[in-house]
């Protein structure tokens, strides 16, 4: 998310922690990749009802096996030159994942910064859409150990001039499935770019529709919207902020096929009591899955950026915008998707989503 203006909650938020429980079977015990230590607090239910995660988040890597997990990570790193020097590397070389997708990278593959990383060294296929329009800004990329059969940089003739000229978009063609690494223009300070955002929106859900058509869809990246009020801090002060307008959250309500929102900001869903298997369905748009909502509905407090400003994610004052989507015949082979809190290095966190290796990519 680029750097916006948050308004604070009025009082800290009650947040917990981590490391969330997967299915998946660890094989060693967890390394830690910073300094700082902690096991925070047991988890508990927030006035929602609804499970909250243990803060201050854990900042050990459980360490899987690779032989038959799957791993891809997802992580707006905002300037990955900043974030080559706070850690970048080091996490990487301790999650190994398969394919890193990096939102906002602000930079191209030739910096000496980047060049010299010894994590990106170790995946042979790269694919840089670098801002054209404006140095230094947005920016995709897709870094894999597997060979696709095809990359795209956009995905139609009225949005490329935005999708390669900012940097929004990557699309990888595998055998079995298309990976899509997005990142979606902010609707900005003011609202000022909302009518365009919108567009965009609609473009690219008859897009996600079409592509459907052939073979299943991954598509995960910052996303610049918070679905629920249970996916940010404050949402009674956000409304009409950027990320939280009923506009963009009901065009996210098409992405997932979900119902939470109507016109003119109506709340579908009475938050402090419904569980999130209770939302009404939609019949129309490409119906992809929230796979982190898939296995934790109910969970409140798990927040994937925070402002840089008064402490945020310290007191875990934060939103939940950075995503893994995917079409509904993908989910039997996917095991988990969690949120890498403890790990510093941006104003994001790392989402990490484990599959069967087996079924999926081979």
């Amino acid at each position: 998310m680029a750097k916006r203006t948050r308004r604070a909650a009025s009082s800290a938020v009650r947040a917990t922690s981590g490391a969330s429980r997967n299915k998946v079977e660890k094989t060693k015990k967890a390394e830690k990749i910073t300094a700082k230590k902690g096991k925070g607090s047991p988890a508990k239910k927030d006035k929602a009802g609804a499970k909250t995660l243990e803060w201050p988040p854990s900042t050990a890597i459980e360490a899987l096996s690779t032989q038959d997990q799957f791993k891809m990570v997802s992580w707006n790193v905002a300037g990955l030159r900043a974030c080559i020097k706070k850690g970048f590397s080091e996490y990487v070389e301790k999650e190994q994942p398969d394919i890193l997708c990096l939102n906002e990278v602000r930079c191209a593959k030739e910096d000496p910064d980047v060049a010299a990383s010894s994590a990106l060294q170790e995946y042979p296929y790269q694919y840089w859409s670098v801002a054209t329009s404006k140095k230094g800004y947005a920016g995709v990329t897709i870094a894999s150990k597997l060979e696709p059969l095809d990359c795209v940089y956009y995905f139609d003739d009225e949005h490329r001039e935005v999708c390669e000229g900012e940097g929004r978009y990557v699309r990888l063609e595998f055998a079995g499935f298309y990976l899509i690494a997005v990142y979606i223009p902010n609707a900005g300070r003011g609202l000022t770019r909302l009518e365009y955002r919108l567009k965009w929106d609609s473009s690219f859900l008859q897009h996600l529709c079409e592509l459907q058509k052939k073979k299943p869809v991954i598509v995960t990246g910052d996303m610049n919207v918070a679905h629920t009020p249970r996916d940010l801090a404050n949402a009674q002060g956000n409304k009409r902020s950027s990320g939280f307008t009923w506009e963009e959250r009901q065009n996210f309500d098409k992405m997932v096929g979900l119902a939470t929102i109507g016109e003119d900001g109506e709340e579908l869903v009475d938050w402090s009591k419904a569980e999130y298997g209770e939302i009404g369905k939609l019949e129309t748009g490409p119906r992809l899955v929230d796979i982190y909502r898939h296995f934790y509905p109910d969970r409140s407090t798990a927040f994937t950026y925070w402002t840089y400003m008064a402490g945020a994610r310290g007191r875990n004052i934060g939103w939940r915008i950075d995503y893994f989507l995917a079409s509904k015949l993908l989910l039997p082979h996917v095991h988990a998707v969690e949120h890498r809190h403890g790990v510093a290095g941006s104003d994001h966190c790392p989402i990490l989503l484990t599959a069967n290796r087996a079924s999926l990519v081979e």
